[in-house]
């Protein structure tokens, strides 16, 4: 699935907390292939994942940002 800046996710770190976040910057290579997905949770946190990383989700509803 892919993302765009503005779409709201669940993300699940490696310890197993879940944090609300929302998408800010989408990495790509010289190919215009995505590398990577830069988000901002709703604590604050600024997170790097991966296209393929099984341990986010898609979310309708509203997330606050900082």
């Amino acid at each position: 699935m892919e993302l765009n800046i503005g779409d709201k996710i669940r993300y699940q770190d490696v310890y197993g907390d879940s944090f609300k976040a929302l998408i800010i910057d989408i990495w790509t290579n010289d190919d215009k292939e995505i590398t990577g997905y830069f988000a901002v949770t709703n604590s604050g946190l600024y997170v790097h994942f991966k296209p393929d990383s099984l341990e986010w989700c898609r979310l309708e509803e509203s997330v606050p940002v900082p």
